[in-house]
């Protein structure tokens, strides 16, 4: 595969992820407090812990990186993050729905823009 190529489909993964791990947030966000008795408060405040986790996520995913495990990086971390996303809806308490929410906020921080990035860096140098 050529490298135009590879980062092209690199390119509309990151789309993909962007779209279905962190937006999907925002654009849930209205349904969750319409059919949860959970606090607002407390539905976002499960999205900052993801957003923190995601940072404290990315040095680790950088060194993996860096360590020639990029493309494994990506994608186990995009795939874990989809099946936390898909068991969201059966989160029974707001502490369940928070907990995923870290989980997914882990995986963030190995296949969003900087992991990606890093892997490009990393292959492509300069050019």
């Amino acid at each position: 595969m050529t490298a135009r190529r590879a980062i092209t489909f690199l390119a509309i993964g990151e789309t993909i992820y962007w779209a279905g791990l962190y937006y999907i947030f925002a654009a849930l966000l209205v349904q969750w407090e319409t059919a949860e008795p959970w606090p607002k408060t407390s539905i976002t405040a499960a999205f900052t812990g993801a957003i923190l986790m995601a940072a404290v996520f990315a040095p680790i995913a950088g060194r993996l990186v860096d360590n020639g495990r990029g493309p494994h990086v990506l994608t186990f971390g995009a795939l874990i993050a989809a099946v936390l996303v898909a068991i969201l809806p059966f989160a029974e308490s707001v502490w369940v729905f928070g907990f995923i929410w870290l989980g997914v906020g882990a995986c963030l921080g190995g296949c969003l823009y900087e992991t990606c990035f890093a892997l490009i860096t990393r292959t492509r140098g300069d050019r």
